[in-house]
């Protein structure tokens, strides 16, 4: 291994990383062999005032939902970073998610490692929340609207959380004062197209990333390919202990599931004057949903703000991102 490329080893390492830490589901049977935009049969949003949605497309634990809601909380006086300085003691604690809390972590992961993802998942949460407020906080502003006003929907591909996402949909609404129960769709494969089976090889889906707030500090200069390669050569290690380790916790396990249509859901919810934020984070299966998203001038101009965590998928969803920014959608590719 000693003489494979730099790449290769980021590649292998990332690639054993997701399998040791529960992150990865593989896509073992293509389900949408079509890009639906549109049907007769889909429904129609009704008339009446703007307004707001929140499309979680990839709920995992309900983070990304629960920091939604939380985003109207962290500046001060209910403003938006546009217009009020941050409040300190408004900024969210990592520590105060319940989605984070009470998710059954021990189910994905090995049980030495629950409590270090509870803790991941309050940061990054926290992180999301700050930057939902920056970048969506003052278009929800100028159209007079709050977090609270929005319609929250997510589609989550596991089925192994149970009951959590129903309960903290409930415990949401009432935390927040939400105008609707958030709709959680769960377990479904978000996809390009409804009623296909997708197969997947279930080994859970999460990181463990420790984040920490960005400062000048961090910006040091990018590492020589040797210190790459030194570097690359040590954590592969950790990697492959940490997979074997893995392996004889739990076995591979195959689900067959039903894909949703995101178009769909955008398109039977969503007005052109109503304000909607689209979250994006399907372990790569971003080069399908998206492109056809782009491709679609009506469900496509429907979006607001797109939230994209992106993997190693930047350069193929250029062309996407390009249309969608056309039509003027924000393309956030910063999400924590």
């Amino acid at each position: 291994m000693i003489g494979l490329p730099v790449q290769t080893f980021e590649w292998l390492n990332s690639t054993l990383v997701k399998l040791a830490s529960c992150k990865l589901w593989l896509q073992v049977m293509a389900g949408c062999a079509t890009c639906d935009t549109g049907s007769p049969s889909w429904a129609r949003p009704g008339t009446g005032p703007p307004r707001c949605f929140f499309f979680d497309i990839g709920l995992n634990v309900g983070s990304s939902t629960e920091a939604f809601y939380e985003s109207e909380r962290v500046y001060a006086k209910g403003g938006y970073a546009s217009t009020h300085r941050m409040n300190p003691l408004a900024v969210p604690l990592s520590a105060s998610f319940v989605s984070c809390n009470t998710a059954p972590w021990s189910l994905v992961a090995p049980p030495k490692r629950a409590a270090e993802a509870v803790i991941a998942c309050g940061q990054q949460a926290a992180q999301a929340a700050r930057f939902i407020n920056a970048t969506l906080g003052p278009r929800l502003e100028r159209a007079g609207l709050r977090a609270r006003d929005c319609h929250a929907v997510g589609v989550e591909l596991r089925p192994v959380w149970g009951t959590h996402l129903p309960a903290l949909a409930r415990l949401v609404q009432r935390r927040f004062g939400t105008v609707s129960l958030p709709a959680f769709h769960q377990p479904f494969a978000a996809s390009t197209c409804d009623g296909a089976h997708v197969a997947v090889a279930q080994s859970g889906r999460y990181d463990f990333k420790v984040v920490a707030p960005s400062s000048g500090k961090d910006r040091a200069r990018p590492p020589t390919v040797e210190q790459r390669a030194a570097s690359n050569a040590t954590s592969l290690k950790h990697a492959l202990k940490a997979y074997a380790g893995m392996k004889a916790m739990r076995a591979w396990e195959t689900t067959t599931l039903t894909t949703l249509n995101v178009l769909r859901l955008i398109s039977e919810a969503a007005r052109p004057s109503d304000v909607v934020a689209l979250k994006v984070d399907i372990e790569d299966h971003e080069t399908r949903l998206l492109p056809c998203l782009a491709s679609s001038r009506r469900v496509g101009a429907l979006v607001d703000v797109l939230y994209i965590e992106e993997h190693t998928n930047g350069p193929v969803l250029a062309p996407a991102y390009a249309a969608l920014r056309a039509r003027g959608v924000s393309v956030e590719t910063g999400w924590p």
